[in-house]
């Protein structure tokens, strides 16, 4: 759930894989990104490229990141957002896949 989101803070919610923890900045990070300074459009970001993908998330809403079948895709408040991202990934480690992620920017603050 997002408890705060000051005006200059940004969030990104996602998944991780390999050596990567930055959501949606490697090739093998994908996540969710909204911030009030993007606007009222919420990002899917992947290898460092931010894309426009659906209404920006707000204080007080829950976000849920599905990773399925080769396809991750997001919830708002227990709402469908479409798949973001079609992955054919092959874990360059022994993790055994994916990791979730969550990365905040000034005094943002989430509860999981």
């Amino acid at each position: 759930q997002i408890r705060s989101m000051p005006a200059d803070s940004a969030i990104r919610i996602g998944w991780v894989s390999g050596d990567s923890d930055l959501v949606g900045q490697s090739s093998e990070a994908w996540g969710y990104h909204a911030s009030r300074s993007y606007g009222p459009m919420g990002w899917k970001a992947h290898g460092g490229r931010f894309t426009r993908y659906v209404p920006a998330f707000e204080e007080g809403d829950t976000i849920t990141a599905i990773a399925q079948k080769g396809e991750i895709s997001f919830m708002r408040n227990g709402q469908p957002l479409g798949i973001a991202f079609k992955v054919s990934h092959q874990p360059k480690d022994d993790t055994g896949g994916l990791r979730p992620a969550v990365a905040l920017r000034r005094a943002a603050e989430v509860h999981l």
